[in-house]
């Protein structure tokens, strides 16, 4: 692959590939600052059996900074692995959906700066048709829980009457 992207008035070339093998799909492509070589872009996507992974590595005025997705899915759960790399630091997040029978559980685990955490939101909807939000929070040593419903009627009138506000 070949080409040219503007980007804001801004012209970046293209290079890159694409390879298939089995059951494995792999694109690679660069963009790099036509007046600074030193700029540029190169992402990597990987696609094996159910997964996607997303390699994005950026260099601009000598700041190097560098992601990783990694999105998964299953019969039942969808997974997203996120990295975030700058000089020496390192944030992870760790995202991760679960439907079982009639309910639906929301996982987050990370690690931003010094600061590890994760967030266990448990989704059910009742018989009213209300869903019903309890939230498990784990941050710092700490641990806090919540719950919040949501009443669908109730929720359409308000975006109805928030859409004539605006109108």
């Amino acid at each position: 692959m070949v080409g040219l992207i503007v980007i804001d008035g801004e012209e970046y070339e293209l290079e890159g590939y694409s390879t298939i093998e089995e059951d494995e799909e792999i694109i690679v492509f660069e963009t790099v600052d036509s007046l600074d070589e030193d700029h540029y872009v190169r992402v990597k996507i990987k696609n094996v059996d159910g997964m996607q992974r997303f390699d994005l590595l950026t260099v601009i005025d000598g700041v190097e900074k560098r992601t990783d997705v990694k999105l998964i899915e299953e019969e039942n759960m969808v997974k997203v692995h996120l990295r975030l790399f700058e000089g020496e630091e390192r944030d992870t997040y760790q995202f991760k959906k679960i439907v079982e029978d009639d309910k639906t559980i929301y996982m987050l685990h990370y690690k931003v700066g010094d600061v590890n955490g994760h967030i266990k939101i448990f989704e059910k909807v009742d018989e009213n048709g209300d869903t019903l939000y309890r939230y498990k929070i784990h941050e710092g040593g700490k641990n806090k829980q919540v719950e919040k419903h949501r009443n669908r009627d109730r929720d359409k009138k308000q975006e109805g009457t928030n859409n004539q506000n605006n109108a």
